[in-house]
């Protein structure tokens, strides 16, 4: 979302922004981002709208955050909001009417903020039938971005149409949820090589470090999303979600049929990227040597693919990868990984040389120097 709104013009952490959610404080996905939001944005943002199964909150001047987050802490759904908190213009509806039922199940629709984020609600709340409750009086949507944080909300006809009719951005869950894979992959890997007492002994940094991990790939993910939609405004960012996804796929399979070809000793060659893929307070707690024995070589595998074929779609982009023959691509995978190891090392060379350009020189090495060190490694 961070990013969705720089692409939108504004600046989250300098400008005021407003956003309208559902899933309410007591859900994982809203107030979890009800927690991040208070964190890193402070008083620049401001929550317009909010709704859960008990109700919904709504104030153009903002809810109270305090009281958000209070409600979090304790588990707690909307209807038991302390009303005395909110501004003159603030109201809380609860669902044990009709008409308190029919506000929960529009609040999405109706209140008016840059962007929506549905935390929860049900599959297909919005979809081709009811879509344009969406749009304003004016035709114009109801937000300026859609960041989805749940799955499912949102159909496929209902995100093509709203883009068809007025142009609106929506993030898909494809992209905006594929952290919450990786955080548990990284659970799986500290529970299967680490005692509890030694994986409590690393936790808080372990944590902070995961968190950083994610921040770092969230936005790696939206930099090549916004990028290509940047080279043609006609197509979806939905569109471009599932090709990222499926260019992902693409070199994810192709590489990994073409490691169990190789000698147990040619695969040792790679066994140093599974640690890379970790945290370092994994690494530097001395674990790493275990991992061969304690995880799987499929599991192990798999690290090393999915990582390596994320960073090749997202480095090189999709005309690139999808214009790779499949033929080729095996070949040209396991070059790049290969190619990536030692560009990454003289990049690091440069970088600690003490020469005037070397950290230049390394920024451009590694944005650029894996592809042209792997086209000229790969066999045509």
């Amino acid at each position: 979302m961070h990013e969705a709104l720089k692409q939108i013009g504004i600046e989250p952490t300098k400008q005021p922004w407003t956003v309208k959610l559902t899933g309410g404080p007591d859900g994982d996905v809203a107030g979890n981002m009800l927690k991040i939001m208070a964190r890193d944005y402070g008083e620049h943002v401001k929550v317009v709208g909010l709704a859960d199964g008990s109700g919904c909150a709504e104030d153009p001047d903002g809810l109270p955050m305090g009281e958000l987050l209070r409600m979090f802490d304790a588990a707690l759904p909307l209807a038991e909001m302390n009303t005395g908190l909110l501004g003159p213009r603030g109201k809380v509806t609860l669902a044990n009417t009709p008409e308190g039922i029919a506000a929960r199940n529009t609040l999405h629709n109706r209140i008016t903020a840059d962007a929506f984020v549905p935390g929860g609600g049900r599959p297909s709340t919005m979809n081709a039938s009811n879509w344009s409750d969406f749009l304003l009086p004016d035709g114009s949507p109801s937000c300026k971005v859609i960041v989805e944080g749940a799955n499912l909300f949102l159909t496929p006809e209902a995100r093509l149409s709203l883009f068809e009719a007025t142009g609106l951005p929506v993030v898909k869950d494809s992209s905006a949820n594929k952290c919450g894979v990786i955080c548990s992959s990284m659970e799986i890997v500290a529970s299967m090589v680490c005692s509890d007492d030694e994986f409590v002994a690393m936790k808080a940094e372990y944590v902070e470090q995961v968190v950083e991990k994610l921040r770092e790939l969230a936005r790696m993910e939206a930099a090549r999303l916004f990028a290509e939609a940047a080279r043609d405004r006609t197509i979806p960012l939905p569109a471009l979600s599932e090709r990222i996804s499926f260019a992902i796929i693409r070199v994810n399979d192709a590489l990994d049929a073409h490691l169990d070809t190789l000698a147990e000793a040619e695969r040792a060659a790679f066994e140093p990227l599974v640690s890379a893929q970790l945290p370092a307070a994994f690494t530097s707690a001395g674990f790493a040597p275990r991992i061969p024995e304690k995880l799987p070589w499929e599991y192990r595998k798999s690290a090393i693919t999915a990582g390596l074929a994320s960073r090749l779609v997202y480095r090189e982009g999709l005309a690139f990868v999808e214009g790779m023959p499949d033929a080729r691509l095996p070949a040209y995978s396991h070059a790049y990984l290969e190619q990536e190891q030692r560009v990454t090392a003289l990049a690091h060379a440069v970088a600690v040389s003490g020469h005037a350009f070397g950290a230049e020189v390394s920024k451009l090495l590694l944005k650029g120097g894996v592809r042209v060190a792997a086209e000229r490694a790969a066999p045509n």
